[in-house]
């Protein structure tokens, strides 16, 4: 009984990851093409996201400048979530920075330049702070990936 049901997670996931191939196969390979024009053209990667998202937006962009996998040069990537103390900023003391839905916002108005590529992780898709992230990115002509 228990060996069964093990298999039947492994068929199921199979069939789950066909799937997903048919499904975001091409919307996977146009967001590596926005990445790679933008790293190619000196350009820079801002990923922002909550809670695991935003570990996810780090990993992403250690990765980048790391590298990944095998030796490469270096990409510019910056995670907007890894800054406590401006995410935190004004939240004690009265400066009235401490608007939480603008966090990212300002970091992308503050480093996004055209060309650049907004990478946004939201697992409801509706996070105040990422939407607003979204919309300075459009404001600063910079590409924008969403995974949600």
């Amino acid at each position: 009984m228990l060996e069964q049901r093990i298999q039947q997670h492994f068929i199921d996931s199979a069939d789950l990851k066909y799937q997903t191939a048919q499904a975001l196969g091409k919307p996977i390979a146009d967001a590596v093409q926005a990445v790679l024009a933008c790293v190619t053209s000196g350009g820079k990667i801002l990923a922002c996201g909550n809670g695991a998202s935003a570990a996810d937006a780090q990993q992403f962009a250690t990765f980048c400048v790391a590298g990944f996998e095998r030796e490469r040069p270096e990409l510019a990537a910056v995670a907007l979530s890894a800054n406590a103390a401006l995410l935190t900023t004004g939240a004690s003391n009265g400066a009235g920075h401490g608007d939480w839905a603008q966090q990212f916002a300002r970091q992308v108005r503050a480093l996004g330049q055209a060309g650049d590529v907004l990478l946004a992780l939201c697992i409801s898709g509706n996070d105040a702070n990422v939407l607003a992230a979204v919309d300075a990115a459009h404001e600063r002509d910079m590409t924008v990936i969403v995974a949600s």
